[in-house]
């Protein structure tokens, strides 16, 4: 550095990077190069240096990359979508705020998609968000989710089933839309208080199930006729402790609804519960058996159904 005309003595400065080093700050894991300020003169420019360094530190990490999203607010909203495909699992939080919604045509015309499991803080689906995942075969719903957009669903022929949480108020119309694998929506709420009449045009093969209780229903919805959706039971096959003659299986029946899928989850221990999934069944009649080999070494082992 230069003298100044006043004759200010010179400050010299030595920078030496730290290379592998991990730095924690404000909650976030920083890995690379850290530099080192060493000012022979004056503590003064060190410190200016090193916070401002570690105000770059404090600032928040970018989104996942694979998804473009808006900020309003407190919340955000996905607005695009540019990962691989396959099974997508939609954040509950980016940078710490809640993801809320998925925008219009954010994952539209995606032939890659074959599962989407949407974030529990999400109430809202856009219009086309969905539209023409020609490859989705299943798709989760959170309870939150209050809206569905126009065309949201729109020509996603392969999806099979749909449960709705208790929070639903509004389908737009041709929200699922030519989806002619349906066989069945399953809705957990009364019966949404707007809906478009043509919701569901092209879905010649589903039906309406809504839970027993539930308020505002009639014989059709949106030109689907409306059935009611028998929740899961278990029941021992008529041989002691449901265990089958001369093998080491453990069975039992299931009862629900036809088309309805359901998962059968095992554990080992209830106070420190880790349940797994075993099986996963699609109802073809009023009723399925499941069967599974009991686990060498474990003395008791614990089941429970679950809807997807």
């Amino acid at each position: 550095m230069t003298q100044s005309n006043n004759k200010t003595p010179s400050r010299s400065l030595t920078i030496t990077p730290l290379i592998g080093r991990r730095c924690l700050c404000s909650g976030s894991l920083v890995s690379g190069s850290i530099l080192k300020i060493m000012n022979s003169t004056s503590m003064r420019y060190r410190l200016l240096l090193i916070a401002g360094f570690l105000c770059i530190l404090a600032m928040p990490l970018p989104a996942n990359a694979q998804y473009n999203y808006t900020t309003n607010g407190n919340t955000i909203a996905i607005t695009g979508y540019t990962g691989a495909g396959g099974v997508v699992t939609i954040p509950d939080t980016t940078n710490g705020f809640p993801v809320t919604s998925i925008g219009v045509n954010a994952f539209g015309n995606n032939s890659t998609i074959t599962s989407v499991t949407l974030g529990n803080n999400i109430t809202n689906i856009g219009d086309w968000s969905f539209g023409w995942c020609v490859n989705l075969t299943s798709i989760t719903l959170d309870s939150k989710l209050t809206s569905i957009g126009s065309y949201a669903l729109y020509f996603c022929y392969r999806l099979n089933s749909v449960t709705l949480g208790n929070n639903i108020t509004n389908i737009s119309d041709y929200a699922f839309a030519d989806c002619t694998g349906l066989t069945g929506l399953y809705f957990e709420s009364n019966a949404p208080a707007s809906f478009g009449l043509h919701m569901f045009n092209g879905d010649n093969n589903a039906i309406v199930y809504r839970l027993p209780g539930t308020a505002g229903w009639a014989a059709l919805l949106a030109g689907l006729p409306t059935a009611i959706w028998s929740l899961p039971k278990l029941s021992t096959p008529a041989r002691p402790a449901g265990l089958l003659a001369g093998t080491n299986n453990f069975g039992f029946n299931v009862s629900g609804t036809s088309g309805q899928t359901v998962v059968v989850e095992a554990c080992t221990n209830l106070v420190k519960a880790v349940w797994l999934a075993v099986q996963t069944n699609t109802y073809t009649s009023n009723s399925i058996y499941f069967s599974y080999p009991k686990p060498a070494g474990f003395k008791s082992y614990y089941y429970r159904i679950r809807i997807p």
